[in-house]
Formats: structure tokens, sequence, C-alpha cells
């Protein structure tokens, strides 16, 4: 049943954003796939979540940068759940990208959402 549930989780943070960058200015395409790349990263990184500690669900916004050595930079975790924001933190700060041309200085909000 737990492995059920964090397979779950895990499906819910693939695909719990299908827009993931906010994108104002340059080539849209570009961006957008780009942004698809570093989702996909941040999926993979945060991993299998432990949920027998936690009950219900949680939820929160995620706004983050990349900085010239290509790490991920979380600049805020906007939830009511310390657990999940200590997470997204500890598992994401510092953590290398693999992508083509990403912008510097751009500031990326990602959804999450885990029941």
């Amino acid at each position: 049943m737990k492995k059920l549930s964090i397979v779950a989780a895990a499906t819910m943070l693939f695909f719990a954003s299908p827009s993931f960058a906010n994108d104002s200015d340059g080539d849209k395409k570009g961006a957008k796939n780009v942004a698809k790349e570093i989702r996909t990263q941040i999926v993979n990184y945060l991993g299998e979540l432990d949920l027998s500690s936690v009950e219900g669900e949680m939820f929160g916004n995620v706004r983050l940068t990349i900085n010239k050595d290509h790490e991920i930079v979380v600049l805020s975790v906007d939830t009511k759940s310390e657990f999940l924001e200590s997470y997204i933190k500890g598992k994401l700060n510092y953590q290398k990208v693999e992508a083509d041309e990403i912008p510097r200085g751009r500031i990326y909000t990602m959804p999450v959402r885990i029941q």
C-alpha cells in the first residue's frame, strides 16, 4: 500500500504542471522546451517521497532559478507544510541541471501537489 502511494505521489509530481515556465519574452517554444527539460530533472531529483509520516494532501508553489554553474537555487516554497518545504529545499538546492541554453536569472514557478 505504501509503494502505491509513493508511486502515485511521484506521478503527480511529474504531471503537476504542463506549463512550467513563466515566459514573458523571447522564443516561447524554445523556453518551453528548456522548462520541460528542467521540470523532468526536478522530478527525478525529488524522487520517491516517504509518505508514512504525513497524512492528507500537501501542495505548494516552488520558485526557483538556475545559477551560472547550472545549479538549481530554490528561492521559496509557498506551502503550509514545513515537511514539504524542507524536503523540496533539501532535495533540489544546488543540484546540477543538464539542459541546452539555460537562460540565467529567469525565475521558474512549479506547482507541487502530493496526495
